[in-house]
């Protein structure tokens, strides 16, 4: 028995499936902002500091290790709810050594 909501499809070729049936709506409309979120590891007197793009919050740490890995926390919060995150990661000179993003379902570390 073959269930076909007439909603969804309509007969028609659809370049992306190559099927009889494909769905109403292109490809293309499916597209939707990206919003990105940055997060910064930097340091401050008497420990390290995350901020964030948009945040008027600022998380202080006695640990650089910790620091990072709360931004890197928030980051893939960020990108789990569909934001593409980056964090990047100064020393203690301000210089940028590492970089951590996502998006699109991949996830990349690079040192910079």
């Amino acid at each position: 028995m073959e269930v076909r909501d007439d909603r969804l499809f309509t007969e028609g070729p659809c370049p992306r499936h190559r099927g009889r049936l494909s769905l109403e709506r292109s490809h293309r409309d499916r597209r939707r902002p990206v919003t990105v979120s940055i997060y910064t590891v930097d340091p401050v007197q008497g420990g390290w500091a995350v901020s964030g793009s948009g945040s008027h919050q600022t998380l202080v740490f006695l640990s650089g290790a910790k620091a990072e890995a709360t931004a890197r926390k928030l980051g893939m919060a960020a990108s789990y709810y569909g934001a593409e995150a980056e964090v990047r990661i100064h020393d203690r000179h301000g210089q940028l050594v590492g970089r951590w993003s996502s998006g699109s379902g991949a996830t990349q570390a690079s040192a910079a």
